[in-house]
């Protein structure tokens, strides 16, 4: 399968961790996972390092609807099963 976690947060806790926990222990049984992050996030670097394929994305309140095609087309174009 392949797998996209997608996090706004730009700070490291409890959250990231999971996700990348979760991500690691999904890629060990063999699926393909992608994060999704701002580009100045922790989470997204510490993907990176991890060797995860990663996609910056700057989810902000006031431009929110206007990512939503760059969102649906990365899905799309990677052929993301589980979101």
């Amino acid at each position: 399968m392949r797998i996209l976690h997608s996090e706004a947060s730009l700070a490291w806790g409890g959250q990231e961790i999971r996700i990348i926990r979760e991500a690691e222990g999904m890629r060990a049984r063999g699926h393909e996972v992608f994060i999704m992050a701002p580009p100045d996030s922790d989470i997204f670097k510490r993907a990176g390092e991890r060797g995860f394929e990663t996609k910056a994305v700057k989810f902000q309140r006031r431009n929110f609807f206007r990512i939503i095609p760059a969102i649906k087309n990365f899905i799309e174009s990677m052929n993301i099963d589980v979101v």
